[in-house]
């Protein structure tokens, strides 16, 4: 049976350790390796980014360190998705080496994303207010007053990343599959703005509407998995 690597970003104001408990329930011929951002997480005394380039370069180095010929995928969900895409790109363009597949997740495409404020440039509480409306972060992180304390200043790292972030659309396309995932109550987007992602590949494009809103990943992990290990595996 082949192997593959499957590396994946999280979202914003997330960590690698967010991915840890998928492990047990991932093929054994997947190698599950979480991205880990500067600021959080095994990396909170480092500095965040100051822009999405400085991101992509980092983690492009992480990724880089760990190719060995063997097949590779990636998974990102909402801002971990537009990071994947400018690593992916940014990997085939520099050493033309390009993933068997390439899951996003809970984002649509940027040639469609919208802006809106940026948001984070917002006094705190006005600033968690906006990440209620939209959504942007589990419930019962948003319950704790201590936990946000020490989640804000990552969130709002983050959200100035995609504040601030560009998307260069020049016809630019994958060869890869590619699986896009939506929560049906997602208000990030509609699933028609997701059959966008198809635009991005000579490939294959499917879409998921799983039960659920932004993070529908957080009670839909057996079928997102299933989903995972049936594309990288079995397929």
């Amino acid at each position: 049976m082949k192997k593959v690597k499957l590396f994946c970003l999280a979202h914003a104001g997330g960590s690698a350790m967010y991915y840890c408990k998928w492990k047990k329930m991932l093929s054994d011929s997947i190698e599950l390796i979480p991205l880990e951002l500067a600021g959080r997480g095994n990396r909170i005394t480092e500095n965040f980014y100051n822009n999405c380039n400085e991101a992509i370069n980092d983690i492009l180095k992480q990724v880089s360190g760990k190719l060995d010929n063997s097949e590779f995928a990636f998974w990102g969900h909402s801002m971990g998705t537009i990071i994947t895409y400018e690593l992916a790109r940014k990997l085939k363009e520099l050493k033309e080496e390009e993933p068997v597949c390439m899951f996003f997740s809970g984002r649509c495409p940027p040639h469609i994303i919208k802006k809106e404020e940026k948001i984070h440039i917002l006094p705190n509480n006005e600033f968690i207010n906006k990440i209620k409306e939209y959504g942007g972060m589990p419930d019962e992180v948003l319950k704790e007053e201590q936990l946000m304390k020490l989640v804000t200043p990552i969130l709002k790292a983050d959200f100035k990343l995609i504040d601030d972030y560009k998307y260069v659309n020049d016809g630019f396309k994958f060869n890869c599959d590619i699986v896009a995932l939506i929560g049906k109550d997602d208000k990030g987007g509609a699933t028609k703005e997701f059959r966008e992602w198809s635009k991005y590949t000579n490939g294959n494009c499917k879409i998921y509407e799983l039960e659920g809103g932004h993070f529908y990943l957080n009670d839909r992990e057996d079928e997102i998995l299933n989903i995972i290990n049936q594309k990288l595996v079995f397929q």
